[in-house]
């Protein structure tokens, strides 16, 4: 992700940086519909990585490791106020 500020704010996907690591455009495109799920939605965070899962039909293992990576969190993640989107 791309993150600024001294109140961190999302910025979306390191493209750059997944472009550079060889990513497909296929791959690309589920990260930053994955993205929209998890951060740009007005969904509880436990609720859109329900509904992550439940739409990983394919079993992508960047999907898989994304939500992995989120529910097993020791420090948590940032995520928009979503009152103020």
């Amino acid at each position: 992700m791309l993150a600024c500020g001294d109140r961190v704010k999302l910025y979306g996907l390191n493209l750059v940086g997944l472009k550079r690591r060889k990513y497909s455009d296929q791959v690309l495109k589920r990260l930053k519909d994955a993205y929209r799920i998890l951060f740009l939605s007005k969904r509880r965070l436990s609720d859109a990585l329900d509904y992550l899962e439940s739409i990983n039909q394919n079993n992508d293992e960047n999907i898989t490791h994304l939500i992995n990576f989120i529910r097993n969190t020791k420090r948590g993640i940032c995520r928009p106020n979503i009152s103020s989107v």
